[in-house]
């Protein structure tokens, strides 16, 4: 990837993108699984940084479209991504505490 299109991405990313952390149950105990979403209604620009990527998916959800990200593999490799990327520090606090969620993640085993 081109540094253009890494830093395009990061601009984007950082304008809209949203971390979140899934709840999930399993058996008697309760997991918080990290995942990216970027949410719009054009769908061109979500296919755009898809493939640019190679991560996640993206679909339709109501009147939106949605690029997410949920495997633990791509997530790491999202996490690498942006290390150190983000120029807000609204941002840059954001995905701080969403790394420390996905380096808990990370050691829980299991992709």
């Amino acid at each position: 990837m081109y540094q253009k299109e890494r830093d395009w991405i990061l601009g984007y990313l950082e304008a809209k993108g949203s971390f979140t952390l899934n709840m999930v149950r399993a058996k008697d105990r309760l997991y918080q699984n990290p995942a990216f979403f970027l949410s719009q209604k054009e769908r061109e620009p979500l296919l755009l940084l898809r493939d640019l990527t190679g991560w996640g998916e993206v679909r339709k959800v109501g009147r939106l479209y949605r690029w997410e990200i949920r495997r633990k593999r791509e997530v790491m490799m999202l996490l690498e991504f942006l290390e150190g990327g983000f120029r807000t520090p609204t941002k840059r606090r954001q995905y701080e505490k969403w790394k420390e969620a996905v380096l808990q993640w990370k050691q829980r085993g299991r992709s």
